[in-house]
């Protein structure tokens, strides 16, 4: 998956006047519903109301919930206390990593302390492809004022009886609470974990659609371009915000790595000589390359399962990961890691590989990361048997890791393996193979995950090595997920000879396509959005 540039201010402004908000009303597809019992716009008795609603989703990746209530509303979605609200303004959730394929449950717990009340739900999921289904309160939701007993209303196949259909209200715009606003502020689709403040500091007039950056030899910010070049990204004027692009090189094209060591740019992308690692030395210090010059060249172009990325290693080393559909030519050293080998350990024939062609007649190793000198003359296989793991990172312990993609359509086979944060030992096979081949994790010979995260399309990772975020924070790994449209905080703890671990959100967006992450000097943390010519951008 390509990587996205963004930066971004949260600022939640619900409520809000003139043309914008008259015209956010009017896009508002819910309806205003209640009760069924006399005219609740006008007045209803005071108390608890329970509503739900199922909603069946095929693929969904993400989603987006707005509630406005009068007077106060606790929100669930698939037993999921999401959270509570009331009052004059709406209330926006992001339902990343909540909605899930197949049956979704959407649960209301209202209350009205006098007077007129009301509820309305603007919620949608969205799926990988783009396709949306809305979840909007209406004429199809059921409510009581009988309070259930026990969990069982919040989830699937719950037996409704003594439940009534809702009376409608009618549309927001023809509602006693239209001056309630549910226009969306530019950074309203993002949710921060509590304490942080987002900014915008580049948008994608000014940057394109990024899919890799890194930090120049100046401390400027160097980033690639989807369907361009690399660029120097610019504050003149020291305020925070970029304002101003330069060109690094236009000689390299859709760069998925970039990686500066001393006065040499390590960039994996199209380049003269084809798709490959080249280096660019900047020796002069102008934020122009002086030369384009091949390291390696791959076996499989650039792509979303190509060559990735390429980091410096606290050895010394440059590392380099490449997914499952492109390979290295350069013959490994004697003493490599991991070796070649003709056998994939399946032991049934014929294989059941994917119906839709996907990885059909690619062997193992799958995804690898190597190890190589800064001339690009030896190199090591390091770790292989991944699928298509985009990044990687060291912790300040000097051990590496990655976060590595699942295969979608296996969902709720025998071999699905989900989104997992990895732990690269040194010879170490994590099993991906094509189809039914797939080496579930606890083979003897394949090693388990660190951390599973479910559905996803991992993209940038980097460790949080500073002292500006809590504590909880120093020496975690924060993984980007473009499809789930979320920044994924890995907090590990050593365990024997590897880790254990567990994960909760930095930041949430319906969408938020990210695409890389940097950790800046002051302990900021930056990241770009791109991918599949979506909308570009940088945010800290």
């Amino acid at each position: 998956m390509l990587r996205p540039v963004l930066l971004l201010s949260l600022s939640m402004a619900l409520v809000c006047t003139g043309a914008q908000a008259v015209l956010a009303q009017q896009e508002v597809d819910a309806q205003w519903i209640w009760f069924d019992s006399g005219d609740p716009a006008a007045a209803a008795p005071a108390g608890k109301v329970w509503f739900r609603k199922e909603y069946k989703a095929d693929e969904p990746s993400t989603g987006l919930a707005t509630v406005a209530c009068d007077d106060e509303f606790t929100l669930w979605v698939n037993g999921q206390k999401i959270g509570s609200g009331g009052g004059a303004k709406a209330f926006r959730f992001s339902l990343s990593g909540i909605v899930e394929r197949g049956t979704n449950v959407f649960a209301i717990e209202a209350m009205n302390t006098s007077g007129k009340a009301g509820l309305l739900l603007d919620a949608e999921i969205r799926g990988q492809g783009g396709r949306k289904i809305p979840c909007d309160t209406g004429a199809g939701w059921k409510a009581t004022t009988v309070a259930p007993q026990g969990p069982g209303w919040l989830n699937p196949r719950f037996d409704e009886q003594g439940w009534t259909p809702v009376k409608v209200i009618g549309k927001h715009a023809d509602s006693p609470w239209k001056e309630i606003s549910f226009a969306a502020g530019e950074l309203d689709r993002f949710q921060v974990a509590e304490g942080f403040e987002l900014k915008k500091i580049a948008g994608p007039d000014l940057v394109g659609s990024l899919i890799a950056m890194t930090w120049g030899n100046r401390g400027r910010l160097i980033v690639s371009r989807e369907g361009g070049g690399i660029y120097n990204v610019i504050d003149n004027d020291g305020d925070g915000t970029y304002d101003a692009v330069t060109t690094y090189t236009d000689k390299l094209q859709n760069c998925q790595g970039l990686c500066m060591v001393f006065d040499d740019l390590y960039a994996v992308g199209t380049g003269p000589d084809g798709a490959g690692i080249y280096r660019l030395p900047d020796v002069d210090h102008n934020d122009v390359a002086d030369d384009v010059i091949l390291v390696t060249k791959h076996k499989g172009g650039i792509g979303e399962h190509g060559p990735h990325d390429v980091v410096f290693g606290p050895d010394g080393w440059l590392y380099h990961n490449i997914g499952n559909h492109a390979w290295i030519q350069n013959t490994p050293e004697a003493n490599t890691p991991c070796r070649d080998f003709e056998d994939e350990g399946y032991l049934l024939e014929p294989a059941f590989e994917d119906a839709n062609g996907h990885a059909v007649g690619i062997k193992a190793p799958g995804g690898t990361v190597w190890r190589f000198t800064p001339d690009g003359k030896k190199w090591w296989k390091e770790t292989v048997g991944f699928r298509n793991h985009y990044d990687i990172g060291f912790n300040q312990r000097g051990d590496l890791f990655t976060f590595d993609s699942d295969m979608e359509w296996d969902v709720n086979t025998p071999w699905y393996k989900p989104v997992r944060i990895n732990h690269c030992v040194p010879g170490a096979n994590f099993g991906w193979r094509s189809g039914a081949k797939n080496w579930p994790e606890w083979y003897f010979d394949s090693l388990p995950a660190t951390i599973d995260v479910g559905r996803g399309s991992p993209t940038g990772v980097v460790f949080y090595e500073h002292t500006q975020f809590p504590e909880k924070y120093r020496g975690a790994t924060l993984n980007c997920d473009w499809s789930m449209g979320r920044i994924i905080v890995g907090y590990l703890k050593p365990q024997g000879a590897s880790y254990t671990g567990t994960s909760d959100y930095l930041v949430t967006g319906n969408p938020l396509n990210v695409s890389d992450i940097e950790v800046d000097r002051d302990g900021s943390v930056v990241f770009c959005t791109v991918g599949r010519r979506t909308e570009g951008g940088i945010y800290r």
